[in-house]
């Protein structure tokens, strides 16, 4: 992928290329041993194999997969490639068609007409900046914000990346398939598991992970921070100048999902405390319009404060 939009937005060809190019590379270690590319595409085939000879299997069928599953990375895959779309869960989820029940996929709803295959999976947002409600993120935004953050994080094959963050939540699932399709290595930390720290080309994760792993006393030292999930306070950027490599940045990433705007400006490390709050800002996602109002919901003149408005 290497940073660029990709031609085709077609899930399955640009993963075939992936796993053919980088068969022999890492590609990610979950709660188990590391699996290759070539590892990974074999098992998850086998998965596939399970979900589409299910009975009343369609595509478009939802799949809930619970990401404490020592399985949980092939089954996601698997998911696609049987053309599902993945609901991530904690438990069995009632939102879902499907659950892996052990091995074997097991049935658990009858009917929900409104899946479609366009879709990618359906998400609950973090609650960061809101309620937590369940967001749809379509196959063809999946895929283009995925060569949009490769090319923001500038990820190449080889690099290793520590991930403190799930693909549970739609503002980390760009991250997780710009890596998968650039030949990176993706060493997750799960729910309830300690997080794992060591000198590595990226790290990904919430303001407050960073000032835990920058308190922590041997915290590594990382090219590329990306941050998402939380708005950033003084401490966390502290936390994340003290984890960057001298001549690292960072990216902010605070998910468009629950605020129409994204926050995803880089900053080199140098600059992370040049003023207040450096990385608080954004852009609208396209198709958004955005306003700085008053309390009468008239625009603002400009260099003056007021409430964002989002339309």
């Amino acid at each position: 992928m290497a940073g660029d939009v990709p031609a085709t937005l077609d899930w399955s060809q640009l993963w075939e290329e992936a796993s053919r190019r980088y068969a022999k590379r890492l590609c990610l270690r979950g709660r188990g041993r590391p699996l290759t590319y070539r590892e990974l595409d074999e098992v998850s085939q086998r998965y596939a194999s399970l979900l589409l000879t299910s009975k009343g299997w369609r595509s478009g069928a939802l799949v809930a997969l619970p990401v404490n599953s020592p399985e949980f990375f092939p089954k996601l895959l698997a998911a696609w490639h049987a053309r599902g779309v993945v609901v991530p869960t904690l438990d069995t989820s009632n939102e879902s068609e499907f659950f892996w029940d052990g091995t074997q996929p097991r049935r658990i709803r009858e009917e929900l007409p409104f899946a479609s295959y366009g879709w990618h999976a359906l998400y609950r947002t973090s609650g960061s900046t809101g309620k937590p409600r369940a967001v749809v993120r379509g196959w063809k935004q999946a895929i283009y914000e995925a060569g949009h953050y490769a090319g923001l994080l500038g990820l190449t094959e080889g690099m290793t990346c520590t991930m403190l963050i799930n693909p549970i939540f739609g503002a980390s699932t760009k991250h997780f398939l710009g890596c998968l399709l650039s030949g990176c290595f993706q060493s997750f930390s799960f729910p309830g598991s300690p997080a794992e720290s060591a000198d590595g080309d990226l790290i990904h994760g919430t303001p407050s992970q960073m000032i835990s792993l920058g308190e922590g006393g041997n915290p590594g030292r990382y090219g590329v921070i990306s941050l998402t999930g939380e708005p950033l306070s003084r401490r966390s950027v502290e936390a994340v100048r003290g984890l960057c490599l001298p001549n690292g940045s960072c990216l902010n990433a605070l998910g468009g999902s629950e605020t129409g705007v994204l926050i995803n400006k880089i900053i080199p490390r140098e600059d992370l405390l040049e003023e207040e709050q450096p990385l608080l800002c954004g852009q609208g996602l396209p198709g958004k319009d955005l306003w700085i109002v008053d309390e009468n919901d008239d625009q603002v003149l400009p260099g003056e404060t007021g409430l964002l408005k989002v339309s």
